[in-house]
């Protein structure tokens, strides 16, 4: 994760305020410095769990094994995160960490969950398969369909022009007969010139 949100009136937040009273600067430092490993360790599979070598944890914070087991207690009971302390290893969670990830990190989870091209044309081939009609009989889209579906993918593909072609060649696609209009859609994206307006990719009439 590139970095994550660190609200400026932190130093007004009365967990915060308690761990200066009761630590010092270690306190602030520990807490946050626990959140950057765990944010860094995770990288864009943010979980808000890490699994780390104490050893490790006090050379990167430069606090002792005591003054850290006590401020991160004190993080426990004030329900920041919670932690098992072992003898090699200790364990984190901190489900709260979620909230507070940059849009960046959010964006790269989302493009990454989202299926290729190839899997969406596979997976509306087997629905296609599975819900049509034993007839198969095609049903034109209107045009709001299709700029519903464009509106959808953000493509780059005009309803309009998309609409007129394919009644101008009978819905034929060389010398087959188009089964599946969606599939031509997501063909005609790859090509399309865009019509932007701001960062918001719709078409309007």
């Amino acid at each position: 994760m590139k970095w994550f949100k660190h609200f400026s009136d932190s130093l007004d937040d009365p967990f915060i305020q308690s761990l200066l009273d009761k630590f010092g600067a270690k306190g602030y430092l520990a807490y946050f410095g626990l959140l950057e490993i765990i944010s860094k360790e995770n990288g864009n599979k943010l979980t808000g769990e890490l699994q780390i070598d104490p050893a490790y944890l006090r050379r990167k914070l430069r606090i002792s094994y005591g003054v850290m087991t006590r401020i991160f207690h004190h993080c426990d009971v004030a329900m920041k995160l919670s932690g098992n302390f072992q003898k090699d290893l200790w364990h984190f969670s901190v489900p709260k960490l979620l909230e507070l990830k940059d849009n960046y990190t959010k964006d790269l989870q989302v493009s990454r969950n989202k299926p290729s091209l190839e899997e969406e044309e596979e997976e509306e081939k087997k629905y296609i398969k599975k819900k049509s009609p034993s007839n198969g009989q095609f049903k034109k889209p209107t045009e709001d369909e299709v700029k519903a579906y464009c509106n959808e993918r953000k493509n780059h593909v005009n309803p309009k022009d998309f609409i007129n072609h394919y009644e101008t060649v009978g819905w034929m696609r060389g010398k087959n007969k188009i089964k599946n209009w969606k599939a031509c859609v997501r063909t005609w994206e790859k090509n399309a010139e865009p019509k932007r307006k701001g960062d918001d990719w719709t078409w309007k009439n």
